[in-house]
């Protein structure tokens, strides 16, 4: 994750917090602990709303006898972050994390649901810094990554059918900030073009979570066909594969050198992006998922497979959207 990211996420989505739900007697309340590691517990308690405001110095609701209508947030007065910094809660930094919600919502609160929206809004956020939107409320976030993502997929469609026989073209508009999710969702910013691995360049090198992983990906024009009429990969599909094999094998046999550039790196990935799945039969298709299968390490892929991959990403998003 890139250094400038923690620091625009709300403490409790940095790995270090456990969330609490607690049952209350006037309503149910989600409190966000302090706590060593990522985990989640869901409990019940015989202590109302406010007495479990009060233990955590927060406040109280204005009418406690009542459950609330809608999920009410409030805010402590200050973070401990880890290395002892104290900061203010606020609507950009995060909050001393309690959620008050109606007791017919608990049975929605689960271990796992809770997991996935907190990863989900931690990826809002990386997203967000990846391509390059300002960031502050966490809907306000999610929904200028969702309507920017939606504008690079549109866009992305449209260069792909005028300029199919561009590669430049389309190196440059996927190295375009907002564009550069189509390569890789979850991409660790920044993202690296024109990587020089010893004599060769590759187009792109993506670093993948949690860190240390990198993917080096070879592009190809999107009018090159994937396979000939009698089924056997194209020479540019096999020129292409042999791209990538050269630089993993420069980076195995020179690997001092390949880590002042890739820190850390030690067995990349490799993909190559050419062509369109419109040109492949069904048989076709199926050649080429064998085929991926057996080389592991290098995936050959049309560019309505990076299409799709953000299409998901989006369809990810959506079910949180307000």
């Amino acid at each position: 994750m890139s250094p400038e990211v923690p620091d625009a996420l709300p403490y409790f989505l940095k790995g270090a917090n456990r969330i609490t739900a607690v049952l209350g007697r006037d309503g149910a309340v989600v409190i966000h602990w302090d706590a060593f590691n990522d985990s989640f517990e869901f409990s019940h308690s015989d202590q109302t709303v406010n007495q479990i405001l009060q233990e955590q110095g927060i406040g109280e609701l204005e009418n406690p006898e009542h459950e609330p209508p809608a999920p009410v947030r409030m805010s402590g007065p200050v973070w401990t972050m880890e290395w002892g910094e104290k900061r203010p809660a606020s609507r950009d930094f995060g909050w001393k994390n309690v959620e008050v919600i109606p007791a017919s919502d608990i049975d929605g609160r689960t271990e796992e649901a809770a997991r996935a929206r907190a990863e989900l809004d931690v990826q809002t956020f990386v997203s967000a810094h990846t391509m390059g939107l300002a960031q502050g409320d966490l809907k306000e976030t999610r929904n200028k990554v969702i309507a920017g993502l939606e504008a690079a997929v549109a866009e992305f469609e449209q260069v792909l059918e005028t300029h199919a026989n561009d590669e430049k073209m389309i190196q440059f508009f996927l190295d375009t900030k907002r564009n550069r999710m189509l390569l890789e969702p979850g991409m660790i910013p920044p993202l690296r073009s024109e990587v020089w691995i010893g004599k060769n360049k590759a187009d792109f090198v993506v670093e993948l979570p949690p860190g240390e992983r990198y993917l080096l990906v070879e592009i190809e024009r999107p009018i090159h066909k994937l396979f000939t009429a009698k089924d056997r990969v194209t020479k540019e599909v096999n020129h292409a594969q042999q791209q990538v094999e050269d630089w993993m094998n420069r980076i195995s046999e020179h690997p001092h050198e390949a880590r002042e550039t890739l820190p850390g790196i030690r067995e990349p990935q490799g993909w190559v992006v050419i062509g369109r799945r419109s040109t492949m039969t069904e048989n076709q298709q199926r050649v080429l998922e064998r085929r991926n299968a057996r080389t592991q390490n290098i995936t050959i892929m049309t560019y309505d497979d990076l299409l799709d991959r953000a299409r998901q990403y989006l369809e990810n998003l959506r079910p949180f959207e307000p």
